[in-house]
């Protein structure tokens, strides 16, 4: 994640040093390891003429939209069928339940994306072991087969049940809930309510923090591509006071660095 990080950091550098000279310092926590309690920001860069010491706070947006998240699970889940098609004596259903609070991570996310495959391989080889003892209508759940053997953990309310539903055929018919796909991450919380917090989180962070300059990137994944005027115009609805002591705003996204306007608060630039 450092790493990673870092390399999204730089990335922000080289746009900025098109008209100024920026290096990273390092980590605050590794620059200030005598500082007590959680560090104000994330990194420290300065300008190479003056010396002059950059805080930067780094914000990711949690998820996709609805229709994002759903893409995903059914992408997945049509994985899983084509795997085990031809494999089984019979036709079965399977029920998975994911509750909506738990974030289905994106395809961008090399990580993430294969922790996927490892959940999607492991309930392939469970159904593929569990099928054939399976009587016609009958039901078993396989929670805890998938849940004790993931090198990561799912949250308690994930469940996973397999039912035999015809002696014929020879498939896996998943389903979820709506039929449609998992829930997005934070129900009852729009992306616009999750951005804004975001920002306010990170003001009052960069309250804290003695540097003149204080930039804030908020990572909006590697495969959305940054619409400056609607940040900006979100920005603008928010109180002076959410945003006043951010003095350079970076969005990440679509694999592009895009410096956002900040409303005029009669500070230096």
């Amino acid at each position: 994640m450092n790493d990673r990080e870092r390399e999204q950091i730089q990335d922000v550098l080289d746009y900025h040093n098109s008209k100024y000279g920026v290096q990273i310092k390092g980590r605050a926590s590794e620059i200030y390891p005598q500082v007590s309690g959680y560090p104000v920001c994330d990194w420290l860069c300065g300008y190479a003429d003056s010396g002059d010491e950059v805080a930067v706070i780094v914000k990711r947006l949690s998820g996709g939209t609805p229709e994002d998240t759903a893409e995903i699970v059914r992408f997945v889940l049509s994985e899983l069928e084509d795997s085990l098609a031809g494999m089984l004596g019979g036709t079965f259903k399977l029920e998975v339940e994911m509750p909506g609070e738990y974030s289905f991570p994106r395809k961008s996310d090399r990580l993430q994306w294969n922790r996927i495959h490892e959940f999607r391989n492991l309930m392939a080889s469970v159904i593929y072991d569990k099928a054939p003892t399976l009587r016609f209508e009958e039901k078993r759940d396989l929670t805890t087969q998938i849940t004790g053997k993931l090198s990561y953990a799912l949250p308690v309310k994930f469940r996973c049940r397999l039912e035999k539903t015809d002696y014929g055929g020879s498939a896996v018919i998943a389903t979820t809930p709506d039929n449609s796909g998992f829930n997005a991450p934070l129900p009852g919380v729009s992306e616009a309510e999750e951005f804004e917090r975001l920002v306010r989180e990170a003001n009052e962070q960069l309250r804290e923090a003695g540097s003149k300059q204080k930039w804030l990137v908020v990572n909006t994944g590697a495969d959305r591509v940054v619409e400056a005027k609607a940040v900006e115009e979100a920005l603008a609805q928010m109180g002076a006071g959410d945003i006043s002591q951010i003095t350079r705003f970076y969005c990440l996204g679509g694999g592009e660095v895009t410096e956002i306007s900040l409303p005029s608060l009669g500070r230096d630039s």
